[in-house]
């Protein structure tokens, strides 16, 4: 389970921002049920080890100026 908050959805794709050894990195996941408002069971795309973001927005935003500046 995982905060409902942390969940990306574009389009059809639904993610997270998990934190990789660069930063953040986008994980594509497939959801289960919803538990409350609060929570959101994930099936498939994380492993017990990943750690998620809770403010993808943020993690988008820092991952995008660590690849910016990985590129320079």
């Amino acid at each position: 389970m995982i905060p409902a908050a942390a969940v990306l959805r574009r389009g059809e794709l639904t993610a997270v921002y998990v934190v990789s050894n660069q930063g953040f990195a986008l994980k594509a996941i497939r959801l289960g049920y919803a538990h409350g408002a609060q929570d959101v069971e994930v099936l498939a795309g994380l492993s017990d080890t990943d750690r998620v973001a809770l403010d993808p927005v943020r993690a988008g935003l820092a991952g995008a100026q660590a690849v910016g500046s990985a590129a320079k």
